[in-house]
This record gives C-alpha cells, structure tokens and sequence, in this order.
C-alpha cells in the first residue's frame, strides 16, 4: 500500500467513524437525508429548455412546498452537452434522491441507465418512442411523466407551413440523428409531406455551429422552406441561434418550441413548456406522496400553441393568411 493508499483510507474511515457517531447520536450530518428533513428531488436538465426548471420550482411552490423547508432540488444542467447527462444522472443517483425529473430524451435515457429503481418523472419527452415505456396507463418501470412526441405533430407543423406559404415546394428537414427519437423521423415527415406536394431534402447537423453553413447549402440546392425536427442539439428549436439562422438563410420555417419563433423563425407548433413543467410537478407531489410510477398513467398533451412571428413574415415578403392567425395563440409582432 503506497503513503497515498493509506492516506486514502485513513480518511476514509474517520468519515466513517464520524457518521456512524453522528448517527448513533441521532444527529444526521449534512447531506445526508434523514426521515423529517426535507425532501431531495433530482432535477436533471439536457438544457435544452431552460425555462422548464423555472417553473417546475413554481408548480412545487403552487402545491405548497417551500425549497428548504419541505424540498431540496438538485440540479444538474447539460447546457445541451449530452455526453455529460450519464455523469450527472450517477450523481443524483449516488446523492441519492428521491425522485428525478428529467428533460429531453438523452436526459431520461441516461437516468434510466443510472438507476431502475428511483423513480423518474419526465417533463415532456417522447418515451414511447424510444422505448423506455410501453404502457402508458400502467408504466411497468419506474418512469412515469407527461410524454411529447413531435413526429405525431409532423403533419400539422407542414400544413401550417404549406397554408403559411402555399408557393412552398422543396423543403430541407435538419436533423441531429444522434438525439432523434427514432430513426424514422424522415420517413414520417416524407409521408407527411407527399399529399401537399412537396419534397422533402435531410441534412443532419450534429452540432449547431454547422447550423449556418448546412443552411447556406439547403438554401444553394433549391430549398425553399425549413423544418427543424426535435430531438439532439435542436431540442425543439429553443436555442436562440436556430431561430435565428433560419431567417438570415431567409427560409420561412417552423420547429417545436415557442422559443423558436420568438428568435427569429416563422412558425412554432408544439406543446407549452409551463404546462410541461407544471404537470411534472404535480407528479412529484404524488411520488412524495407515497405514489409508485406504475400507479401513475403517462400522460400525453392535449392543447398545443401556434406561435407566429409577423416581424419574420415581412422580413421574409411572406403574407401570413388571416386563417393562420385566426388559430394563432400567440403572434410577434
């Protein structure tokens, strides 16, 4: 045993002495959750949506739990590094919590992985689609949650479009295959888009700093129109470079998230994360309550918002027609 070895294992058994002291005394050291302390919940973010934690906290504090008192959230944000989710998701796992709530579908893969038996509460990810729940109204593991699922939306995202700008015939799809659902992803929207006439050209884009120059090349080969599909790097299009770079390519477009609209791109169609984030709340509350996940039927949304920014629409010489905005919960203008 080398002087760093024993070193080692000196420490660490005076940290054991010193816990099994504080816990005969029934003292609990910090960190370590006793039966009267507050709750820990896990919050594992891809940090694809920042916004959700937000008001995941405010959906708790709406049900009566005071941070400190009744709950300790730990966080653990990504910042849309997926390769980081595993790391974080043992950790939470280790600390350990009591229920972990995830965003994205990286997010609650890795959790998955890191633990079966804690449950896990999604707040808005397609786990049908990727396999980690079968059954929604009984969930035979321990994840439970509201689920999303994008591509049962493709249609409407591409007859907004179509409806938006009926001159639209060739329309580039990008995609981070990597954090795609399923791989089928383009073949739904292939499907989708043959009754409206038009046609459908993919381009993967691993990393949003590729977003620009892919765009610049859909934009060279014809396109005339914009999909972003969600999942990976895109996460719904909340990234305020994505909304972004659609318009300067000057490509009428929609994606997922209302974020996506509010930076630049013409259309979002998509579930609200408020409503996401506040009805993963009301699932914790139930977990904590003494609720298993195979108790608790997943839940799938029923309301969806049309986000349309007019500011675009003239920067792009697009009139939008009084029908879309008619259905509209929300214009920029």
């Amino acid at each position: 045993m080398t002087n760093r070895d024993r070193r080692d294992f000196l420490r660490a058994g005076v940290a054991l002495a010193g816990l099994g002291l504080l816990t005969g005394c029934g003292i609990v050291p910090f960190g370590v959750q006793g039966p009267a302390g507050p709750r820990r919940i896990g919050f594992l973010d891809s940090g694809t949506n920042p916004g959700r934690f937000e008001t995941f906290r405010e959906g708790l504090r709406d049900l009566g739990y005071v941070e400190g008192q009744h709950v300790l959230i730990v966080r653990r944000d990504a910042e849309r590094e997926s390769d980081r989710l595993p790391a974080m998701a043992a950790e939470l796992v280790a600390l350990p919590v009591e229920v972990i709530v995830v965003t994205g579908s990286p997010a609650v893969a890795a959790a998955s992985r890191a633990t079966s038996t804690i449950p896990i509460v999604t707040a808005g990810t397609n786990v049908v689609g990727t396999g980690l729940v079968t059954n929604m109204a009984r969930p035979e593991g321990n994840i439970t949650g509201v689920a999303t699922s994008a591509s049962d939306t493709f249609g409407k995202w591409l007859e907004l479009l179509k409806e938006t700008v009926p001159t639209l015939s060739r329309l580039a799809a990008v995609q981070d295959r990597a954090g795609s659902v399923s791989g089928t992803q383009i073949e739904r929207v292939e499907r989708e888009a043959q009754p409206l006439g038009l046609q459908v050209v993919p381009y993967v884009v691993p990393d949003l700093d590729q977003l620009a120059a892919v765009l610049a090349t859909a934009r060279a080969e014809g396109a005339d129109g914009l999909m972003v599909l969600s999942g990976g790097v895109f996460g719904g299009g909340s990234d305020p470079r994505i909304g972004g770079e659609a318009l300067k390519a000057g490509l009428p477009a929609v994606a997922e998230q209302r974020a996506f609209a509010a930076n630049g791109g013409l259309l979002a169609h998509g579930v609200g994360t408020e409503m996401l984030a506040r009805r993963a709340a009301a699932y914790v509350d139930k977990i904590l309550k003494g609720a298993r996940p195979g108790e608790l039927p997943i839940e799938l949304p029923i309301t969806f918002e049309i986000v349309v920014n007019l500011r675009t629409a003239q920067a792009l010489g697009i009139t939008v027609p009084q029908s879309v905005l008619l259905r509209a919960t929300e214009i920029i203008q």
